[in-house]
């Protein structure tokens, strides 16, 4: 998923038990400037119904700068089946210097 800053990739997906999954996912910077008090808020869909917001504060990020973060995403039973069936729909909000860019895509699990 990219935005005009940044590149936001899934690094990996990992099952922690039946209806939670442990998530490493990256941020980079990929504009020539530093970013300034970078934060992200990722809103998990399942179907079409809200399962999960996850938001984490990175820090600065220096040109070219890439940096993991790590959640768990834990889901019911019946989010689970959407899950599998469906994949996930993400919308992701990234916040830098005062500015917000977002971007929307898809993961399966």
């Amino acid at each position: 998923m990219h935005t005009d800053r940044f590149d936001f990739e899934l690094v990996a997906v990992e099952e922690a038990s039946t209806f939670s999954r442990d998530v490493t996912a990256a941020v980079t910077n990929t504009s020539d400037d530093t970013a300034n008090d970078v934060s992200i808020s990722l809103d998990i869909a399942a179907g079409g119904d809200h399962v999960q917001t996850v938001d984490v504060d990175v820090g600065d990020l220096e040109p070219g700068e890439t940096r993991e973060i790590t959640y768990t995403l834990s889901v019911s039973p019946t989010q689970g089946v959407a899950l599998m069936a469906q994949g996930a729909d993400l919308d992701l909000t990234i916040m830098a210097d005062g500015e917000t860019e977002q971007t929307e895509g898809t993961l399966d699990v």
